[in-house]
């Protein structure tokens, strides 16, 4: 029996193909029952991670870029996208609560971002490769000698690391990092990348230059968009539906404290968000307004531009005396003190304040979405404190409210029953590479629509547009003006799309489209 047993271990080495002859090779961490079985999957996975100062909405937009790169490998080769798990967020500042490898299926409906493009979270990818391993990460970064004056070219290159990369070899030499907290994780190799351009800029090298199954982009936040504001990129944002446990203490929240109801308010819902088709003006929202009022941090860099308490109250008290609504829900990061004293100044105020227990089991990230849930249901929503756009803090501009004329351009504004939507990118990142990193005002974007709707309370976005309308990815140039007919609906012919350049003071400026006879102004 030893020499039968003997027999058959050799003849087992002997039918054994060589990993060359396949083109495979042993990576670690793989599964002898793998090899046997030749059964492993041949998908390859990437993976991505940003700078850590980076927040909660960057981040989200940083996936929408990534996400496009996969489908551009997905038109070649099997690709799934791993999920970063969340975790050591600058905003996130509770005590005592376990905030690091947080699933995103904590924050995010994973069924409706795999109708968009095929995602894992972390540990499945562990589970799938045989180990916390990763073959190849690349840091991404800008050129040493910068972006010069002249036509904009997108490029990338092999290049020596600018900054000492944030990854230490062991005594096995296997890279350690931090890698979302998964102290038992390692990189196999590290290199950077020079990059200049949009995501599928890195596709050939990730199908070209490198065999690694396994490619984790750190520094992600260096790619722009592949088309900012197109199909692809609403179909991404579309597809980020926030976790339903989530919205489901949202709809509670707006039940029990707020008297709304997606019935009540006549919102749409469908949880397969290909299937949601939304009518033009049919949402009412809900008998509230909502607030962002922003504090803390963002008032250090911008003390000019943010209102008081006080200032903040009395716009507050304008709005719902204007909209006749006697609720307002606030969504803060205002410290304690101040909460005590908006309370005093605002005693109808209504906000989300979780109890220990839900504090833990929703983390910091998941009550900021309930709070965007609720703000995103509001009748109207006020960003107070928002940043200054484009380059244009201090410009005064007309409100979308008859008669005031005194508040400053902002994404942050939002008039749901108006319909009004003005696209503005930012600078960070969001921009036409055709254009020029230079400059911060990129072209606006614009539609008519339901307001504010289950994606991100505190950004805008187009659901559908006006008949005869460019699509919501047209890039249009600045200053270029609706010809008569082909605006959206109310807009005066000779009106600007783009809004207002800088340096242009003698360039019209619109009112709102959604008022009967909306003029172009001196």
């Amino acid at each position: 029996m030893a020499a039968l047993g003997v027999f058959c271990l050799l003849l087992g080495a002997v039918s054994w193909p060589p990993a060359s002859a396949s083109g495979e090779e042993f990576w670690p961490g793989q599964s002898a029952a793998d090899i046997l079985s030749g059964a492993a999957s041949r998908r390859r996975y990437l993976l991505y991670d940003v700078n850590p100062p980076e927040g909660f909405n960057l981040r989200r937009d940083v996936y929408i870029r990534v996400a496009s790169l996969l489908k551009t490998l997905l038109k070649t080769e099997e690709w799934v996208l791993v999920l970063p798990p969340w975790g050591r967020l600058y905003h996130w500042k509770s005590p005592d609560i376990h905030q690091v490898r947080i699933p995103w299926s904590d924050f995010f409906d994973l069924p409706s971002l795999s109708r968009n493009i095929p995602v894992i979270e972390y540990e499945q990818f562990i589970a799938e490769s045989g180990g916390p391993f990763i073959d190849q990460v690349y840091v991404l970064q800008g050129y040493a000698e910068g972006w010069k004056e002249g036509a904009w070219e997108e490029k990338i290159d092999s290049r020596p690391c600018i900054e000492p990369p944030l990854y230490s070899q062991d005594k096995h030499e296997y890279y350690r990092g931090w890698f979302w907290g998964y102290e038992e994780t390692r990189g196999l190799n590290v290199s950077c990348l020079s990059v200049q351009g949009s995501a599928s800029i890195i596709a050939p090298v990730l199908l070209r230059n490198t065999s690694a199954r396994s490619v984790m982009l750190d520094r992600a936040e260096n790619l722009l968009h592949d088309h900012y504001g197109g199909k692809e990129y609403w179909d991404t944002r579309r597809s980020m539906v926030f976790a339903k446990h989530l919205r489901a203490v949202g709809d509670e929240f707006r039940s029990r404290y707020l008297n709304s109801t997606d019935a009540a308010d006549r919102i749409p819902f469908e949880e397969d968000w290909t299937k949601m088709k939304v009518k033009l003006g049919s949402s009412l929202g809900g008998p509230y307004l909502g607030v962002h009022l922003r504090r803390k941090d963002f008032i250090w860099g911008h003390r000019e531009d943010v209102p008081s308490l006080e200032g903040a109250v009395r716009r507050i008290r304008s709005l719902m005396k204007t909209h006749q609504l006697d609720k307002v829900f606030v969504a803060t990061d205002a410290a304690r003190k101040e909460l005590d004293g908006l309370r005093r100044l605002l005693p109808e105020m209504v906000r989300f304040e979780p109890t220990w227990e839900e504090l833990e089991l929703y983390k910091d990230g998941g009550v900021a979405i309930v709070d965007q849930w609720v703000c995103a249901h509001a009748r109207i929503l006020r960003h107070a404190g928002c940043r200054g756009v484009c380059g244009l803090p201090g410009r005064r501009v007309p409100c979308p409210v008859p008669g005031d004329t005194s508040c400053r351009l902002s994404r942050g504004v939002f008039y749901r029953h108006f319909g009004l939507h003005v696209l503005l990118s930012n600078s960070r990142g969001e921009r036409n590479p055709g254009v020029g990193p230079q400059d911060d005002l990129q072209p606006v974007l614009w539609g008519r629509g339901e307001g504010v709707r289950a994606a991100h309370a505190l950004e805008d976005r187009v659901l559908s547009r006006p008949a005869g309308a460019p699509h919501a990815g047209s890039q249009l140039p600045l200053g270029q003006v609706a010809p008569p007919g082909q605006g959206p609906p109310g807009w005066a012919a000779g009106c600007p799309l783009s809004g207002l350049r800088p340096g242009s003071p003698a360039e019209p400026r619109c009112v709102c489209p959604a008022f009967p006879r909306p003029t172009c102004l001196p």
